[in-house]
């Protein structure tokens, strides 16, 4: 793939409609085209096994919305050694404006079992930082990689130092402790009973509740935590 045509190949698949759509979805201001997130896998694809190299290095255009989206893509389907993987990642986290491309970009990323200690040591700075979407992207790819019994208590020692004031990493937070939830209720449950951020805790409650696979006597003990 000519990397310089990614622009152009992109806007031959905007979709004006779709873009309104997406934009009111986003909250965000963002530069946007209308490219649904089907087409994007396909092209991201492409570019991630014709392009590896300029993939890594970030040589290609992320000017709007969709290349941000492709690039975050390509590095996840690209396949190269953990130490490359992780270096482009860490080079592609600044870019991160908004918390469609975050999530998307954890979504695409997969790790295999041997290769998650690594993974997990890398995302102790983003943890800590009190940038938005640093701190959204850790918890994000929490909530898709390490959601077992091993990190369970690792991570819950992470909610327990959260101190970042912006909206969509605290949502991320909540996000991450009711999918733990869905399959630890009770270590959850007594976690959340002490948990000292009450703004974290409610929620965490929240998003908790508004999951349909939480049972009535989970729902019933957790309204009742609420503060």
């Amino acid at each position: 793939m000519d990397t310089s045509e990614i622009t152009n190949i992109l806007k031959n698949k905007a979709d004006t409609k779709y873009k309104n759509f997406a934009q009111k979805l986003i909250l965000h201001n963002v530069d946007m085209l209308g490219v649904r997130l089907p087409e994007l896998r396909k092209i991201a694809k492409v570019l991630a096994k014709e392009n590896k190299a300029d993939v890594l290095q970030h040589k290609v255009p992320t000017k709007f919305f969709e290349e941000k989206m492709l690039l975050a893509m390509a590095i996840g389907y690209i396949a190269c050694d953990l130490k490359s993987r992780l270096k482009s990642v860490a080079k592609f986290i600044p870019k991160i404006d908004n918390w469609s491309v975050c999530d998307s970009f954890c979504a695409t990323l997969k790790f295999e079992e041997k290769e998650l200690p690594y993974v997990w040591e890398f995302l102790e700075q983003y943890f800590e930082c009190d940038k938005e979407y640093h701190c959204r992207f850790a918890h994000v790819l929490t909530l898709n990689q390490f959601v077992n019994s091993q990190y369970l208590e690792k991570y819950l020692c992470k909610v327990s130092e959260f101190k970042n004031k912006f909206y969509y990493a605290k949502m991320a937070c909540a996000w991450a402790l009711a999918t733990y939830h869905a399959r630890f209720p009770q270590e959850i449950n007594t976690y959340i009973s002490t948990l000292q951020n009450a703004e974290i805790k409610n929620l965490a409650i929240k998003k908790i509740l508004e999951s349909r696979k939480t049972s009535e006597e989970n729902r019933n003990i957790l309204k009742a935590m609420r503060t």
